[in-house]
């Protein structure tokens, strides 16, 4: 048999001690209700259906994860993309008609979704 020493060599996942291990486990029926209803709010919470039913039943914390895209942000993005390449364009191509206050109207507005999108990704 193998020391410990040896065991801590190998690589992987370290093994768990006896009181850590889930060998006992609990059956429930559910109806097909029950378990759709059940495996919406594990896919919301971002979590495996069993995760999920651990959690619950132990009374644990049950997080729902933020989106990770908007789709309102993703367009607003995307028009100010297209209003900065009109601009740069006329620009660039010697356009008369280009002036700083649509320069402004860029920015300010570049201003607000970033504002929006920091807004959602904080923690």
């Amino acid at each position: 048999m193998a020391t410990t020493a040896a065991k801590s060599s190998r690589g992987g996942r370290p093994r768990k001690q006896e009181y850590e291990r889930r060998i006992a486990s609990t059956r429930t029926d559910l109806t097909l209700t029950e378990k759709q209803y059940l495996r919406n709010q594990a896919r919301e919470a971002g979590m495996s259906e069993a995760a999920y039913v651990h959690r619950r039943v132990l009374g644990l914390p049950i997080t729902v994860p933020k989106p990770k895209t908007d789709v309102r942000l993703l367009y607003e993005l995307n028009a100010i993309g297209v209003n900065l390449n009109q601009l740069a364009r006329n620009v660039n191509s010697g356009r008369d008609g280009v002036h700083a206050m649509d320069w402004d109207i860029v920015r300010d507005k570049l201003s607000r979704v970033l504002r929006k999108v920091g807004a959602a990704f904080d923690d």
